[in-house]
Formats: structure tokens, sequence, C-alpha cells
């Protein structure tokens, strides 16, 4: 429910479209209804409302609207985080693996590897020495 406020906010900041506008609303009542029945009743009443809140469907979802496109993993070498980068959401442990030893091989310049450490949909954790 905050999330679909928050945006709701960000969306009046902007002209918006007054249909769009209105069905957040109602969908935003209808996900208030079994917290606070009295006021959500009140509000869809005055909002025009067929019968009770309570005889409405619930809002659904679209499961392919949830799945992610891509991801956001922090690098962090020796403890420190040094970069945020993002890669599809489909890519395996070992091709971000990949992905980082080729695109921030400046930091592993001059540097042994001790440990690359891929925790998959978290964080790269790099474990660094000074090569001999």
């Amino acid at each position: 429910m905050m999330e679909l406020t928050n945006a709701l906010y960000k969306y009046t900041e902007q002209p918006f479209d007054i249909a769009f506008a209105k069905e957040c609303v109602r969908t935003l009542v209808l996900l208030m209804a079994p917290f606070a029945p009295h006021f959500t009743e009140e509000l869809w009443e005055r909002m025009g409302g067929d019968y009770s809140i309570f005889n409405q469907p619930f809002p659904t979802y679209e499961e392919k609207l949830l799945v992610k496109a891509e991801t956001v993993y922090p690098l962090q070498i020796n403890g420190k985080v040094k970069e945020r980068f993002s890669v599809p959401s489909d890519y395996t442990k070992e091709q971000v693996e990949q992905y980082v030893r080729e695109t921030y091989a400046s930091y592993f310049q001059d540097m042994e590897i001790v440990k690359l450490i891929v925790v998959p949909g978290r964080i790269v954790n790099a474990v660094l020495k000074p090569a001999k």
C-alpha cells in the first residue's frame, strides 16, 4: 500500500490522466478495506461505488510484471563497497563473476584474487591481496 501511495504522490507532481489516478485511488481504497473498514466504506460511498466495498472483488496482480529485468549488485572489495552495477536478472553466478572480472579488471590489476564470492541477487565480494 505504501509503494502505491508513494507512486501516487510522484505521479501527481506531473500532468496526469484523471482516469488512471481514479483507478489508483480506487485500488488503494480496496486494499485498505480490511484494515479500516468503516473509513473505507465511507470513502467507497463518496466515490460512487456500488453496494458495499466488501462486495467488490479484491485487486489482483500480473505475475509477469513482478519479475525484475535487472538486478543491482554492490561490488565489495576487501570489505568496502567500491561500485554498484546491474546485470540481467537471469544471469547465473558464473556469468556475474565473469562480468565482474572483465568489467572491473582495473581493481584486480597487480592484485591476487584470494576469493571472489557471488551471492546471487545480493552482493559480489572480492578478497584481494597484493601480487607477489
